[in-house]
């Protein structure tokens, strides 16, 4: 229960406060922003708590995998969404859902096989997106926001990433993996800015979170080998320092390389 009750206070407030920032600075630096590693964190955090840093290191390797498969998640959303918002989110989900089976029933507990099922993905994603025009990089502008507007953003994101880290806590190692990185925040990302901003702002800011879901699997890496040597509390912080120095690097290669 207090798993699901921090996930949700975190959702509510990384969500809320990122989208807002995103829509400030820009597609680019927003996109990279909205993929740090944050409720993965209390994800796995929870599993190595409830059941052992063993649990969690093995939950870990799939995490990989599972961010690959997000960033088809998000090429689908973007490439639908001009035929509104609900094909948009029953496509994404429901290629979400058949490759994330795949994955559940077919693929064995390999961190090198995870790494390597990501890297195709992220790249097949990267080419995809490289062939739509209008997905270069958005400047953000001052917009403001009433109280109802960013409840709502809140409550939608706090509820999805609550569920999902209750199907990550409830099920094996395999599940915990797929589940601890449900597109929850992927989803209520989307969502809340193509209903402010629009189509292309929704769709620049998907194309930059697609190279910034290898941050999301660089802590999961990090987890899989710091926890068993380092137990769960000195494992953690380990773990999120070095995925936060991994991330602003990456966000600087963004910042340089990615128009």
């Amino acid at each position: 229960m207090l798993s699901w009750i921090l996930s949700f206070i975190l959702a509510s407030l990384w969500v809320t406060i990122l989208t807002v920032v995103t829509e400030r600075v820009g597609s680019r630096r927003g996109g990279v922003l909205m993929t740090l590693p944050s409720t993965l964190i209390v994800a796995l955090f929870f599993m190595g708590l409830d059941n052992s840093t063993s649990f969690a290191s093995r939950a870990a390797a799939m995490v990989p995998a599972e961010m690959g498969i997000n960033a088809i998640f998000l090429v689908v959303f973007i490439m639908t969404i001009k035929r509104g918002l609900p094909v948009a989110m029953t496509s994404a989900m429901g290629v979400w859902f058949v490759l994330s089976s795949i994955l559940y029933l077919f693929m064995p507990e390999s961190l090198p096989l995870s790494i390597l099922i990501l890297a195709l993905l992220v790249a097949f994603s990267i080419v995809a997106l490289s062939r739509m025009s209008g997905l270069g990089q958005k400047p953000g502008s001052a917009v403001k926001y009433g109280p109802k507007e960013l409840a709502f953003r809140g409550l939608f994101a706090g509820l999805m990433l609550a569920i999902s880290i209750m199907l990550a806590t409830s099920f094996g190692p395999v599940m915990g993996g797929i589940f601890s990185v449900f597109p929850a925040v992927f989803t209520s990302t989307m969502v809340i800015l193509y209903l402010r901003q629009g189509v292309e702002f929704t769709g620049a800011t998907g194309r930059t979170m697609v190279i910034g879901s290898i941050n999301v699997a660089g802590y999961a890496v990090l987890v899989h080998f710091i926890y068993p040597a380092y137990g769960l509390w000195t494992g953690t912080l380990l773990a999120v320092v070095l995925a936060y120095v991994w991330s602003y690097c990456v966000y600087k290669t963004v910042e340089r390389y990615h128009g």
